[in-house]
């Protein structure tokens, strides 16, 4: 999935590099280059969540939205989902 599905959807295939080490540094990178963008894009919520400081210095931030269409998660449900986030 990460170096066959992701980089054809993404249209990258051709930069995934062979060895096994290769693939594991371009993936980092890659990845991090993709989720950095999402630190400033959530720049509020997250100093709202974990302090202006970590939140100036994380290095990958991943975002869920609760469905408009589902049920609606409560502050409970939301550390049910989401534990590693539950004492923030």
């Amino acid at each position: 999935q990460f170096f066959e599905w992701l980089p054809f959807n993404q249209g990258i295939s051709d930069q995934v590099p062979e060895g096994d080490a290769d693939r594991a540094a371009w993936l980092r990178s890659w990845y991090l280059d993709w989720v950095g963008g999402f630190r400033e894009q959530f720049a509020e919520p997250l100093a709202a969540r974990y302090g202006a400081e970590a939140a100036q210095t994380a290095t990958a931030v991943e975002a869920f939205e609760i469905s408009e269409y589902g049920a609606h998660a409560d502050a409970a449900k939301l550390r049910e989902l989401f534990p590693a986030a539950a004492d923030a």
